[in-house]
């Protein structure tokens, strides 16, 4: 490739900045320009046809990262989604720990009460059957058969 071609590709991709149909405009009105001298033909001619190939390739390549960059973003709204219902999920599973460990707590004191309870009762019962035992008389030498089905009454004829 020569130096003019080489500038002259700086210079019409310079122009071509934001608007692509400026581009097609000047390729266009230099191709339907007719070259004076025939060798000055040929070397527009594959200047043109670089050009038009560059331009191609250009395009091409746009396309390509504008449909890429549309699946990055589908993705990336994808997983936005994700995170979005992950946190949904992660938030409900600490209220529900929270509720846990607080359902917890209190179960906890009312064992701790439960068990004091249970203790003083067990020593109440204790008592009173210690107490019902001192107060009950014991006879000895009267046999089961001796007796009748009326104790009260039994024990008022045995004494």
């Amino acid at each position: 490739m020569s130096t003019n071609q080489r500038v002259s590709r700086r210079d019409t991709g310079a122009g071509t900045t934001d608007n692509p149909t400026v581009g097609q405009r000047q390729l266009t009105l230099t191709a339907t320009t007719q070259p004076q001298a025939n060798s000055d033909s040929n070397g527009a001619s594959e200047m043109l046809t670089e050009l038009w190939k560059l331009r191609q390739e250009n395009n091409d390549s746009s396309r390509d990262t504008k449909s890429s960059l549309n699946r990055l973003e589908a993705s990336m709204n994808e997983i936005k989604q994700q995170m979005e219902k992950l946190d949904e999920r992660v938030t409900a599973a600490e209220h529900r720990v929270s509720a846990a460990e607080d359902r917890n707590i209190w179960l906890q004191r009312a064992m701790a009460y439960l068990l004091r309870r249970e203790a003083t009762l067990v020593a109440k019962c204790d008592y009173l059957e210690n107490s019902q035992r001192r107060n009950n008389i014991r006879t000895y030498g009267i046999k089961d058969s001796m007796r009748e089905n009326n104790m009260p009454a039994f024990i008022i004829d045995f004494l």
